[in-house]
């Protein structure tokens, strides 16, 4: 608004100026409206806004956030639910937003709900009837985000495909749920002291409940030697898998 009623005020100016006698400046100038100070948004509020305004995520993607869980625990994807045939009979775990959410009744009265779920490449309506219902109701609010597990398959009295829902839980509990260790590997031409040493600053930058086991191997001669920690423990947060991708490592969480 304040950058609106400025460029209107120099407007009339820049006119009033150019409409007068002599043409020449009269010398007063409009105070440029200040940028007010503001706290910056976080991701995934930014994103919202980038989706809400454009109709697309640009930047990044909310999920970036969950990186890791995504890649260390979830068996499938929402395009998944959109291709059942070939899909079927495998259960998955599956990271999501609710981008849509629904509260409704049948014409019984009865109760069920609808949500949307939507990762990085499509989305899926899923009905919740009965106990599911009234198990996930409180999922039912869009923007959550959510790990959710089930089953393609035919249910009995059924004669089609359908995802079963077997659970559904918030994403971030998903790390704390399943995280028992931090499992590297690394070749003994890539390990060296420069990559101990860095490696060392980024645990202590990180450190936490989780244990950390190590494995050497040797490519030439097959051989592999175990060395799980005894005192190293961290905290497995996206900081943390994000500079340890930056190595020669095979991660893997467990």
């Amino acid at each position: 608004d304040n950058l609106v009623r400025f460029g209107s005020a120099f407007q009339d100016s820049k006119n009033s100026s150019q409409a007068s006698l002599f043409g020449g400046d009269s010398g007063a100038k409009l105070p440029e409206p200040t940028i007010p100070e503001s706290e910056e948004w976080g991701n995934i509020y930014a994103l919202n806004k980038e989706k809400e305004v454009i109709g697309m995520f640009i930047s990044g993607h909310p999920l970036d956030d969950y990186k890791m869980e995504i890649e260390a625990f979830c068996s499938g994807n929402v395009s998944m639910l959109n291709d059942m045939k070939a899909n079927a009979n495998k259960e998955v775990l599956i990271a999501s937003i609710i981008s849509d959410a629904e509260h409704r009744f049948t014409r019984k009265g009865d109760p069920f709900g609808t949500i949307t779920l939507e990762d990085y490449n499509d989305s899926y309506k899923v009905f919740l009837w009965r106990e599911n219902y009234l198990k996930y109701k409180h999922f039912l609010n869009p923007g959550t985000f959510v790990s959710v597990k089930g089953r393609i398959e035919v249910p009995p009295r059924r004669s089609e495909l359908e995802f079963s829902i077997h659970s559904i839980d918030l994403l971030s509990n998903l790390k704390d749920a399943k995280a028992n260790s931090l499992n590297l590997k690394v070749s003994m031409k890539a390990l060296d002291q420069i990559m101990i040493t860095d490696l060392t600053k980024i645990f202590d930058q990180n450190t936490g409940t989780i244990p950390v086991r190590f494995t050497v191997f040797d490519p030439l001669d097959n051989i592999e030697v175990h060395l799980p920690s005894k005192s190293l423990k961290v905290d497995l947060t996206t900081e943390l898998f994000n500079e340890l991708q930056k190595f020669d490592l095979d991660i893997q969480i467990k």
